[in-house]
């Protein structure tokens, strides 16, 4: 449905915003008017009716929830209608939300588009890129490289000295109070690669309530060439489902995963890992200190649930 077409005069505006001040100021019609007479847009998969708050919030809306355009991908579409349908989502998100990177793996399972998993499955990753090159979007990760987790003899975890429920590592563990992040490695593993972790409920409000100083943190660590592994101790689905408005209320502040998206594409130091629990982010925590630098290079959210990590 092209929603910046007049359907009570048939101009054509170049704009959502264009569209929005010939309703006000020449049609003389609020847009919930006159999208319930002209316009009235259904779930895709479901049939219901799909409420309207924003004229770009129903230009991008054709699910209810992210549930029913899964099934919808899973069960009625094709694979070239997927593709095409994800690539016309991300088009039109990229008009009103620049993105300076090709959206990662945890980017895209926080909206209405295939995962890079279901990219793979659908299309193929390398499409995906060069769709998005094509939007101004730069790669970000190279999701052909592999990662090889090496045994790493005499490692030493620094945990810092204000963490308040460390882990546990198979390793050496050393306390020490660390300027960046709760975990970092000792030389002569050392490198600029931190961890930072996170219960859901300390997610929830870092990425709600207290996103901006965390995101003045993530940028006093990118002036000194520090890169951030956000690590979660929860399953992905467990995390975005909390983060509704029951939690929101409680811990106050903008959606937590809108926040992860607004981060992810200001900061190219950072990238956030969703681990299940303690023991699996502690186990890939020691993982990631192993790889080193080619953790900055690759997708882990994408490698964890290929299970390659």
């Amino acid at each position: 449905m092209d929603l910046t077409k007049c359907k009570l005069c048939g101009e054509q505006f170049d704009s959502l915003s264009d569209l929005a001040k010939h309703l006000r100021s020449v049609e003389k019609i609020k847009q919930a008017d006159y999208i319930k007479d002209n316009c009235v847009k259904k779930d895709k998969w479901s049939g219901d009716v799909i409420p309207f708050k924003t004229l770009q919030q129903y230009d991008e809306t054709d699910f209810l929830n992210r549930d029913n355009f899964i099934k919808w991908v899973m069960r009625r579409a094709s694979d070239q209608e997927a593709q095409d349908y994800c690539f016309d989502y991300l088009r039109k998100r990229s008009k009103t939300r620049p993105f300076k990177y090709i959206p990662s793996h945890v980017e895209l399972r926080a909206i209405n588009c295939l995962s890079i998993i279901g990219i793979e499955e659908k299309s193929s990753v390398a499409a995906y890129e060069e769709f998005c090159k094509g939007l101004g979007m730069l790669p970000r990760f190279d999701y052909d490289a592999k990662i090889t987790v090496p045994y790493v003899e005499g490692m030493k975890i620094y945990v810092d000295t204000r963490e308040q429920l460390p882990l546990s590592f198979p390793c050496t563990v050393e306390s020490k109070t660390l300027n960046v992040g709760d975990y970092s490695c000792a030389e002569p593993h050392y490198s600029d690669l931190v961890v930072e972790r996170k219960s859901l409920e300390d997610f929830v409000g870092t990425m709600g309530k207290g996103h901006a100083r965390f995101t003045r943190a993530i940028e006093r660590a990118e002036k000194q060439g520090i890169y951030i592994v956000i690590v979660i101790e929860e399953k992905f689905n467990t995390a975005f489902k909390y983060q509704g408005k029951a939690s929101r209320q409680k811990f106050g502040g903008p959606s937590p995963f809108g926040i992860v998206r607004k981060l992810m594409q200001a900061h190219g130091n950072i990238q956030f890992l969703f681990a299940n629990d303690r023991d699996g982010s502690a186990d890939k925590i020691k993982k990631i200190f192993s790889v080193g630098d080619l953790i900055k290079k690759v997708d882990l959210q994408y490698h964890y649930d290929r299970k390659s990590l």
